[in-house]
């Protein structure tokens, strides 16, 4: 439970929220501090999250004020510019969903009290806090739809990559990386080049000198995860993007590699451990689902209404589930089924649809719900942990693919949407 709390504290730390200047309250002395397409960003916002940025790495050492402030900055924009596409993508989350996101991320309802004690202490409020961790899901719903539509996974990369698990999976080596990145775009001038060039070395210069990691990625780089030290985490080897595996391959414990030249600039990568990993098992589920899509005429309550009467013909016994699937479903290729989509891990579900699978018992049918596709009412005909087939390292292969992509893809599509958008900024006063 404990491991959620923090992990979910760092995830409502990284996205700070970003409020309209409809919501805010605003005061005689407020003032936009940049504009992001249709959203106000004001500097009492922005002050506000630079407090719990300190709040939350208090003991570290931390950059100046006005490095902190920029990225701080960036991150609003950047959830800004998110937040306003899933709106107008249509995502949004009732209170029910949220509540049972909270209850999920927290380790059960009784543990939901301490997760907002701890995120409290940070100096959010409690209505700060659920706007945070909605924001968060939307931008990860709107992400992955996004995102995903970009990247194709072909069979023959998941069985390469399922075999090479099945040898390897007793010796998986995991590798604890930081990185500090200065942007360059594909379309540099030779100046604009070396300017970068001057920058990371400066920055390589100062670590040769003394200077930790760290603090040097919190002053230097311009990734998303700057202030945090460009901390990556532990990535399976398996995981790690091509350029970094390559450039590790005969790194030590502690060694920094680089400069390197990238699709996005130069980087430096920190090799803080390697450490050997322990084999996971999968988890699997056999599910039959029925979709309705939802458009102008056909809306929400529609929606649910019809999948009301569905679930209660299903539970009455009028009706077989696969029947009503076959003739209803919006998802022909499961329907041509009857619904199944046989033994699937739930990480490749949509985030809700994958938190409603969660609750059910083998058997047993869910009420209807939303998800990023519509509205599912699902029957849960299975669950198994597999470790040793190759069918069960398919799956994990397949997500291991999908998270490497996502991971890859996502900080290129976030600067691509802070390209193609309107941004002005003018800065604390």
């Amino acid at each position: 439970m404990i491991k959620n709390l923090l992990k979910f504290s760092a995830i409502v730390g990284a996205y700070l929220c970003s409020c309209t200047i409809s919501s805010a309250q605003v005061e005689e002395v407020d003032y936009a501090v940049a504009v992001a397409n249709n959203d106000i960003i004001l500097a009492s916002d922005l002050k506000k999250n630079i407090q719990r940025f300190k709040l939350q790495n208090n003991g570290i050492s931390l950059p100046t004020d006005d490095i902190i402030a920029k990225n701080v900055l960036e991150h609003m924009i950047v959830e800004s510019l998110v937040q306003q596409l899933a709106q107008s993508n249509g995502i949004v989350l009732s209170d029910s969903e949220i509540d049972s996101y909270i209850e999920r991320y927290a380790g059960g309802p009784e543990h939901v009290q301490d997760l907002f004690a701890q995120l409290r202490r940070t100096g959010m409020s409690d209505d700060e806090i659920r706007t945070s961790i909605k924001n968060e899901i939307i931008s990860n719903e709107i992400k992955r739809a996004q995102i995903n539509s970009r990247v194709n996974i072909s069979e023959q990369e998941v069985e390469q990559l399922a075999k090479v698990l099945q040898v390897q999976n007793a010796g998986r080596m995991g590798f604890h990386l930081a990185t500090i990145t200065v942007r360059l775009s594909p379309n540099a001038t030779p100046a604009q080049d070396d300017t970068a060039s001057r920058k990371i070395r400066a920055a390589l210069a100062e670590i040769n000198k003394g200077a930790t990691f760290a603090d040097v990625a919190r002053r230097y780089s311009e990734s998303p995860n700057a202030l945090q030290g460009g901390d990556m985490g532990v990535l399976p080897a398996e995981e790690l993007p091509q350029i970094l595996a390559e450039n590790i391959a005969y790194a030590t414990d502690g060694d920094v590699i680089g400069p390197i030249k990238t699709e996005f600039g130069y980087m430096l990568v920190k090799l803080y451990q390697k450490e050997q990993l322990k084999p996971e098992p999968v988890e699997q589920v056999k599910v039959r689902h029925i979709l309705l899509k939802t458009n102008i005429i056909f809306d929400d309550a529609k929606a649910q209404a019809k999948l009301n009467d569905f679930y209660n013909d299903i539970l009455s016994g009028r009706v077989k589930f696969a029947d009503i699937a076959s003739k209803y479903s919006e998802d022909y290729v499961s329907a041509a089924n009857g619904g199944l989509m046989d033994w699937i891990n739930p990480e490749a579900f949509d985030a809700n649809f994958k938190n409603e699978i969660q609750k059910l018992k083998t058997g047993e049918m869910s009420k209807p719900f939303k998800s990023s596709f519509g509205w599912h009412i699902a029957l849960l005909e299975g669950r198994k942990v597999d470790t040793d087939s190759i069918e069960a390292y398919k799956v994990k292969a397949r997500e291991i693919i999908s998270r490497r992509n996502f991971r890859d893809e996502s900080e290129h599509w976030e600067q691509e949407l802070r390209d193609s958008s309107y941004v002005k900024i003018y800065g604390l006063k």
